[in-house]
């Protein structure tokens, strides 16, 4: 745990630990398909089934860590059109408050049709127009709904058109009280406001959580990182601030001391950090603690019957927010974070399969996630390597 977080006073909604969510909302349809499409010769997949429901990375993990017991707060942009409306109304069914979420007039709020097959794997279709906060520089300062796959020169353009909303709707929101909270977690999608808001929590004492996607510029994503508590990257996020020699290794590997000789590198430019891990998606995750400065951890994920990973990472990210909120060990948090983010994939829908507290405790309950733990090494390579040769890879 932090050394800051046993400074930190309980902060509580009623009887609940109160986290705060800044980043993406996305208005998603989920079609279960046959199967993914495979050319470009065109055609027509009939759905087996869909569902729709809010989302986007913050969004799903605010709902997630709602659905466990968290006090959830979004702080996000949505257009003033019928899928904006369908994403208040989402988040107002599962408990979040949403008194953050600001509606942008003149912008379409960001969209998703996602195709997943039995297998689980899945092709996301985002659309993402324009869609910008604003705020004055002593308040929450302008940001951007940014997907992943824009192009500078369209990073740009989001920044004007931030500008211009600036001068249409005025100062948005009023300055937020990041110290009533127990946790921040943002993701990469509004980097100026999850910025902001990181310094803030910094500030105060409120530990933070990056979700570290990858970002349209490498100094986006590592400026984050540097103001974050927690670091979590993707496994896509992680490679991309790697140097080409750190990152080479890691193209198809598996084996966990390499993406802990990776974090260890990177550490070592987020001296500030906590925690620094990655996600592996069914190979768990991988992080090192710098209170334990020769250690690094890796949690092997429960086995379950996959039917839909959508979202399985941002459940992740919330549980285990919420958990680090709550005071739990970073061992605890993780293995929360992976039980949750393991029964949401067993159920199709992306974020609808998330836990509810009881499930997630009495899944707990029969997991031995104490024993899935083992500790691995930060070495260069699989030669001379006593963890690797044990078989902890």
């Amino acid at each position: 745990v932090h050394p800051r977080r046993a400074t930190l006073q309980h902060v509580a909604m009623g009887d609940k630990t109160t986290v705060l969510f800044c980043g993406a909302a996305t208005r998603d349809t989920i079609l279960l398909v046959p199967k993914l499409p495979t050319d470009e010769r065109g055609g027509k997949i009939v759905a087996l089934d869909c569902r729709e429901c809010a989302a986007g990375m913050a969004t799903s993990a605010a709902v997630a860590a709602a659905r466990c017991g968290a006090a959830a707060t979004i702080c996000a942009s949505v257009g003033n059109d019928g899928a904006g409306a369908a994403y208040l109304a989402d988040l107002a069914k599962e408990g979040l408050d949403t008194s953050w979420v600001r509606v942008v007039h003149e912008s379409p709020t960001a969209v998703s049709t996602i195709l997943v097959d039995p297998r689980g794997e899945r092709l996301v279709i985002p659309y993402c127009k324009l869609l910008a906060h604003c705020a004055s520089p002593a308040q929450l300062v302008v940001s951007a709904y940014v997907c992943s796959s824009l192009t500078p020169g369209l990073h740009d353009l989001i920044h004007e058109d931030a500008a211009k909303l600036s001068s249409i709707d005025g100062d948005w929101p009023p300055r937020i009280g990041i110290g009533k909270y127990n946790a921040l977690l943002t993701d990469t999608r509004s980097p100026a406001a999850a910025h902001e808001l990181l310094l803030a929590a910094r500030q105060a004492a409120v530990p933070s959580v990056l979700d570290g996607d990858v970002t349209p510029d490498l100094t986006t994503l590592e400026r984050l990182a540097k103001a974050a508590d927690h670091v979590l990257f993707s496994r896509p996020g992680l490679v991309s601030l790697l140097p080409a020699d750190v990152a080479k290794p890691l193209c198809g590997s598996l084996n966990t001391c390499a993406w802990s000789w990776a974090l260890r590198s990177l550490q070592k430019r987020l001296p500030t950090a906590a925690v620094v891990g990655v996600t592996l998606g069914e190979d768990g995750v991988v992080w090192i603690n710098t209170t334990e400065p020769l250690v690094s951890w890796h949690l092997r994920p429960p086995v379950v019957h996959v039917k839909d990973t959508l979202s399985a990472g941002d459940v992740f990210h919330g549980v285990y927010t919420f958990k680090i909120a709550q005071g739990d060990t970073i061992l605890k948090a993780v293995a929360a974070g992976c039980a949750a983010a393991a029964l949401k994939c067993q159920t199709f829908g992306g974020r609808l399969g998330s836990p509810n507290a009881d499930e997630l405790s009495a899944f707990m309950a029969t997991w031995d996630w104490a024993s899935s733990s083992t500790q691995c090494c930060a070495c260069p390579a699989q030669s001379d390597c006593s963890f690797c040769d044990k078989g902890l890879d």
